[in-house]
Formats: C-alpha cells, structure tokens, sequence
C-alpha cells in the first residue's frame, strides 16, 4: 500500500530561457555592403536617369549631364542608406586624429601615389571612360566642381564613411579596408579606373582607419581628382607609357621616381602608425600587423 507523504507537492515547472538576444551589427554588414553595390546601380537608374532627362532640355554638353546626374544619384543614395540603416547608422569624424604635419604632407602624398600607380599603364587596360573625361576636362570649372570637389566628398562619404566605417565596427581592418577598396574599384565600372581605384582605395581606406579622419580622404581624392583633370587638360598623353618614360628622360629615371615615390609614401604611413591609434574595441586593433605589411610592400 502506498503510504502519502504528509506538505508533498509538485515542482513548478521551470520558466522557459529566453534565447539571447543577437547584438544588433552596425550598417553595414558584408553582406549589406555587396547591397550597396546593387542600390548603387538602382540609385544610378532612377534619380540619375530623372536627372539627366531633366537636364536634356538645356544646351549643355553631354557630359556636363552625366556628371551633374551623377552628382544627384550620388547625394540620393546617401540620403536612401541614411534612412535604411536607421539607429545603426554610424556617424561620421571629419578631423578624427588627423596631425597637421599630415595635412601638410598631402599633396607629396597624391603625387608619390599617382606616380607608382602610373606602373599600371603598361598593362594596357581598356578605358572605356577616357573620352567621356576627356570631354569634361575641356570645361576646368566643371571639372573641378563636379569631378574633382563633389565626387571626392561624395564617394568618400559612402566608402569611407558608410561602408568602411560600419565595417570596421565588427570586422577585421584588414577585411573591411579590402572590401571597401574593392567595392570602390568595382563600382567606377571601367577597367582602367576600377583597378587603379581599388588600389587608392586601400590607400585612403588604411588611412581612414588610422585616423578616422574623412577630411584627410576627402583632401587626397580631390587632389588627386585635380591633377588627373589637369593633366588631360593640359598634358593629354602624360599618362601613357611612352610618354611617361619619355617626360622623365629614360626608363632609369622613370624607375627612379617611381621608387622614390614608393619610399614617401611608405614613410608617410609608417609616420601616420606612429602618430595614431587605432580605436578601442575594433576587431583585430590589438594586433594590427597589417600596415608594417603596407609599408614593407610600398617601399
């Protein structure tokens, strides 16, 4: 016989454990950022189209279109990744730990890098814009505006200040800087252009990540901007091969320069490790070997 036990109850049943909460990753991620790329050409299409359709009622030359069109798809992909990244937005530093000496050294810094990236002219690559920035050369004043002040501000926004800055947020630097550079490659769609531009996108975004500076990247793109205008205005083949080894007297010198402008730049970025520190809490800021890997390759 079953004999009860005297005050026995029951267990109450356990309350259910909440699953924890996935922590909310900053815009955006990298799969978000190949996106972009997408709302990029979406963008283009729609408020560029609009634009430049609006614009065809006037006189100006085609060119002048495209780059005014552009300028607009540009400023309205912003404001459209703006309102899509919502509390995970991540804000901007126009100065961040930017040093004066550095400001003063940009322009020795756009020069070197033009220099050594002028090697990628004996490659031949198909240009299928240089007749389009050609023609917008003829007009220096919208040149300057639109293609040397405008779209530096504007693309170093979206690629330094969206794109690399939420990357870095939960990704190695050296994972974020690759994708942003690639992804500013990539998106100029000319063959030329996107090579030498994923490469000065690592430049700017390296730079970008030491000092969390857009100023310093706005400054060295619009520099860099101005002197490729000026040179098609003025000097049309200074950036082809036989040119460029004819300006400079022999391939000796050429070689020289190119050198030379290879050890600026390395000394500049070994300046900037040494002057800067990359932000607490970045993934992989405690073992940031990767610029002593740049400077080794630069120089």
């Amino acid at each position: 016989m079953e004999i009860p036990v005297p005050f026995a109850s029951k267990a109450a049943p356990e309350a259910p454990v909440a699953a924890p909460k996935r922590p909310v990753l900053a815009y955006p991620t990298l799969g978000e950022s190949w996106g972009i790329l997408g709302w990029y050409l979406l963008v283009s299409l729609v408020a560029g189209g609009l634009c430049y359709a609006a614009l065809s009622v006037t006189h100006w030359p085609r060119a002048q279109r495209i780059m005014v069109a552009a300028t607009v798809a540009n400023a309205a992909l912003l404001a459209f990744l703006r309102w899509k990244a919502g509390a995970r937005w991540q804000p901007w530093q126009l100065l961040g730990q930017a040093r004066p000496w550095l400001l003063v050294a940009l322009p020795a810094v756009v020069v070197a890098n033009i220099l050594v990236l002028s090697l990628l002219s004996f490659l031949h690559l198909p240009n299928t814009a240089g007749s389009l920035f050609e023609e917008v050369s003829r007009t220096p004043a919208v040149a300057l505006l639109l293609g040397a002040g405008a779209a530096a501000v504007l693309e170093e926004l979206l690629f330094r200040g969206v794109i690399l800055n939420g990357l870095l947020q939960h990704q190695r630097p050296w994972v974020a800087i690759g994708q942003s550079a690639l992804l500013f490659g990539l998106i100029h769609f000319n063959p030329a252009q996107s090579v030498s531009a994923g490469l000065f996108g690592l430049l700017l975004g390296w730079l970008y990540y030491r000092t969390r500076s857009l100023g310093v990247c706005m400054a060295i793109h619009a520099l860099n901007n101005s002197v490729a205008f000026i040179a098609m205005r003025w000097a049309p083949a200074a950036w082809q091969k036989d040119s460029l080894v004819e300006g400079f007297g022999s391939a000796w010198a050429y070689a020289g320069a190119v050198g030379l402008s290879a050890l600026v730049l390395a000394a500049v970025l070994w300046r900037v490790r040494q002057t800067t520190t990359p932000p607490a809490g970045a993934p992989g800021a405690a073992a940031d070997e990767a610029p002593a890997v740049w400077e080794a390759v630069a120089a």
